[in-house]
């Protein structure tokens, strides 16, 4: 059973590293780029972005009548803001 558990879990560990490192990127870009707050934890926010959009995604496929996803979205995009800029 762990071999089965293992290779699910190897590949959606990489995918979810590899996404998180992107953000993180991104995010470091922003900074330098005098966009983005430099005090920011850089790991820990891409994990958040990484998070929010996941959880969106899982809560419109599971509850699509109930998620107003351009709403939900722009309320997640004024909360990083808010949080991320100057």
């Amino acid at each position: 059973m762990a071999s089965d558990e293992s290779r699910l879990t190897r590949p959606w560990v990489s995918f979810h590293r590899r996404l998180r490192d992107t953000v993180r990127r991104w995010l470091a870009e922003g900074v330098e780029a005098g966009e983005i707050r430099p005090d920011i934890d850089l790991d820990a926010v891409a994990l958040v972005i990484v998070g929010m959009v996941r959880g969106i995604g899982l809560q419109a496929l599971g509850d699509p009548d109930a998620v107003a996803v351009d709403a939900v979205v722009d309320r997640a995009l004024d909360t990083l803001t808010r949080s991320l800029t100057r």
